[in-house]
């Protein structure tokens, strides 16, 4: 197994681990107000990995300085695709731990954003690589439901139609362009235009309701069943929509999601559907989905006495299925304590903090997106001192505000590369604290320093997963 470390220019003062031989661990600079360190790697002798670190480009550590002498160093740049692409080569896992040069927003963007999509996107696109050469399918590999891009994905094109409009079902169809009126002032169509499906409308009554649908297209041989949840890549209008299944005998299920103003992308995992009788089953069978759909419905705040006209429009790229993670995290992000919740900054050195907060969430998102089995960590703020001693608290509601060491960040980390709690659950971490009497918000975790001692796994047991 081979784990890409990706680390920052700064990597001094990491001599705090490797020097620990019991506590010898995946290398990591960890991030929070102030400088990023690394650690040591594992050695080949002790877990059989191999450990590759992407340095920034001119770095002073891209000749091999300050890490240990297992670790392969790569020179190269996370927004840049082709580099991310050479450093991705013939890896299993990767650990993102990253800050931009200043705190322009362009770089925090070009970095937390933008360099988390480029190289989740050359991981994945390496990973399909290796597995076509030997003419299997990537576990990390989705499904394509629905594509719209002409020259690739043509049969797509003509699946799908409206469905229903107000209750009334449309029936009739001419070329790849539908447009239809339902018995209540609710006008809707559905186009493909160059790379797109259009799905827009018109709510003129107090209420409105359209949808959009297709039947499911799979493989010979694969099913839903397969699959962990749905991703979406669209541009809309910041208005609330629904995507629905539909089962072979009539059962349907939908999980309703509320898009931003242009292109963005949605991860809906397939516990997150509900069904629309509650007599069915609480979630949804994926193996016995035949049908798939898009519904835009007039908000109940916006059915007043004065009925104005309400416009929708979606412009929908491509539906994909994800799979169900194959029991580890393949991303680890190194956030910070804070990105959960944006304050209103009154000074200067708030407003700096809360655009790094606020590009750490964006980058979050972005991993949550990228289709592959995800673990956020956000530590509080780190402080140089030995790891293992102490008691760790780990909390999911930006409750967090001890200290934590690079050393324990680091443990941390190295265990949810290959513990199954850890998968898809973002969390904070710090060290214990004591609660005043009657305030006790925390269950503490303590763990000693033992290679075996699986204290993540218990910490984890009971986080809300899919954050």
């Amino acid at each position: 197994m081979e784990i890409l470390f990706c680390s920052p220019p700064s990597l001094d003062c990491h001599n705090h681990l490797y020097k620990q031989r019991s506590f010898q661990r995946l290398p990591l600079p960890s991030a929070y107000r102030g400088q990023y360190r690394a650690a040591s790697s594992k050695v080949h002798a002790t877990q059989e990995k191999e450990v590759r670190a992407m340095v920034r480009k001119g770095s002073t550590s891209v000749g091999g300085e300050g890490f240990p002498r297992s670790v392969e160093v790569v020179e190269g740049d996370v927004t840049d695709y082709d580099s991310c692409r050479k450093a991705c080569a013939g890896i299993d896992k990767i650990v993102y731990a990253v800050r931009a040069k200043t705190t322009l927003a362009v770089d925090l963007r070009n970095v937390e954003e933008n360099g988390a999509r480029t190289m989740a996107l050359a991981f994945q696109d390496a990973k399909n690589r290796d597995h076509r050469k030997n003419n299997s399918i990537a576990p990390t590999a989705k499904r394509v439901l629905a594509h719209f891009e002409r020259s690739i994905y043509e049969p797509f094109r003509d699946d799908w139609q409206l469905g229903k409009v107000d209750g009334v079902e449309v029936q009739d169809r001419t070329g790849s362009r539908f447009r239809r009126t339902g018995t209540q002032p609710t006008e809707a169509s559905a186009s493909v235009q160059d790379s797109f499906l259009v799905f827009e409308g018109t709510f003129t009554g107090v209420k409105g309701i359209a949808e959009v649908e297709a039947p499911i297209r799979m493989p010979p041989g694969e099913s839903l069943g397969d699959m962990d949840g749905l991703m979406l890549r669209l541009a809309a209008d910041g208005r609330p929509y629904s995507i629905y299944l539909r089962t072979a005998e009539g059962v349907e299920y939908a999980a309703r999601f509320i898009t931003k103003t242009g292109f963005g992308s949605y991860r809906l995992p397939f516990q997150k559907f509900r069904p629309k009788d509650s007599r069915q089953p609480p979630l949804v069978d994926p193996s016995k989905v035949v049908k798939i759909g898009i519904r835009c419905q007039r908000p109940s705040a916006e059915q007043q006495a004065i009925v104005q006209p309400v416009a929708f429009k979606m412009k929908l790229y491509f539906i994909k299925a994800f799979p169900a993670p194959v029991k580890q995290s393949d991303f680890i992000m190194i956030s910070c304590a804070g990105a959960a919740k944006l304050r209103k900054s009154n000074s200067m050195e708030e407003a700096v903090q809360a655009r790094i907060l606020a590009a750490k969430q964006k980058g979050e998102a972005t991993v949550r997106n990228c289709g592959l089995a995800y673990t956020i960590i956000r530590p509080g703020p780190l402080v140089e001192e030995p790891g293992g001693y102490r008691g760790l608290v780990f909390d999911q509601g930006n409750r967090i505000t001890q200290t934590i060491s690079y050393a324990d960040v680091a443990d941390v980390c190295l265990k949810a590369l290959h513990n199954p709690e850890a998968i898809n659950k973002t969390f904070e971490v710090s060290y214990e604290q004591t609660a005043a009497q009657g305030q006790q918000m925390y269950e503490l975790v303590a763990h000693v320093p033992s290679k075996s001692n699986n204290y993540l796994g218990l910490a984890l047991a009971t986080l809300e997963k899919n954050t």
